[in-house]
């Protein structure tokens, strides 16, 4: 189909299902440990990679790079994750606060884009620095958005 192969609207598409991921972790916060959570997460996430696998055909790679790669990503991932279970079940731990500041990885995400991958050289870094101060003024303006 012809609409999954602009970036932007699969973006748009990554930005609702991450919402929705926000919105289970919430729910889900508080249901059982912890660790089980992750656990839970991992074997979904595995489930959803083996259907995928099975669809695009071929035979599983092995390369070192692609293993390790994956697995630091997968690390900091379920690092991140506990970060995020912990701030919805601690005080203040409002769902419309907390989504939007740890969202706040798009700015680090173009920070690393600009510096380790020259991307400076493919954008432009007007727009995407004034696009990072809108989204730290949202985050801002969110936090004052809770009641105290």
């Amino acid at each position: 189909m012809e609409i999954f192969k602009s970036s932007l609207i699969l973006a748009l598409l990554a930005s609702l299902f991450f919402a929705g991921c926000a919105i289970s972790l919430k729910l889900i916060t508080g249901t059982g440990p912890h660790s089980d959570i992750i656990i839970w997460l991992g074997v979904a996430v595995i489930f959803i990679g083996c259907i995928w696998k099975f669809a695009e055909g071929g035979a599983f790679s092995g390369s070192l790079p692609l293993i390790s790669y994956s697995i630091l990503g997968g690390a900091l991932w379920a690092l991140g994750m506990i970060c995020v279970i912990f701030a919805f079940e601690g005080r203040g731990g409002h769902i419309s606060l907390v989504a939007p500041l740890y969202n706040i990885n798009t700015i680090w995400v173009m920070i690393a884009g600009l510096v380790f991958f020259k991307e400076y050289e493919k954008v432009s870094v007007p727009y995407a620095l004034t696009g990072s101060m809108l989204i730290v003024l949202g985050g801002g303006i969110l936090g004052f958005a809770v009641r105290r």
